[in-house]
């Protein structure tokens, strides 16, 4: 979870796609302040609307830094996202927003 959403005191957290390089669900261990003033976590959104930020993200990685650490992840573990974020058009190609949406969700 969100370091930020513990410390202002939200109570809930929702994230729309799934990130398990950077999420933060699950990697905090509890302490006393957080036992004491809980957030609750929802997440990801189901079916596209949660698969095309993940799109999105990865596909960030692979025009910006293929072979960093992020990329690695994500190929060892989500193949797939991998092989469909590739489909999504660079920001330099032109495409519309529209274009990268129907790419990604193909």
């Amino acid at each position: 979870m969100s370091r930020g959403a513990h410390t202002a005191r939200v109570g809930r957290l929702w994230f729309a796609g799934e990130d398990p390089y950077g999420g933060a669900v699950g990697k905090l261990v509890p302490g006393a302040d957080h036992v004491a003033h809980p957030v609750a976590v929802e997440g990801p959104l189901p079916g596209a609307a949660g698969l095309l930020p993940e799109l999105l993200h990865v596909a960030h990685f692979l025009w910006r830094l293929p072979d960093g650490n992020v990329m690695r992840l994500y190929r060892a573990s989500r193949p797939e996202v991998v092989a469909a974020a590739a489909n999504v058009p660079s920001p330099r190609s032109g495409a519309t927003l529209d274009d990268a949406i129907a790419a990604a969700l193909e």
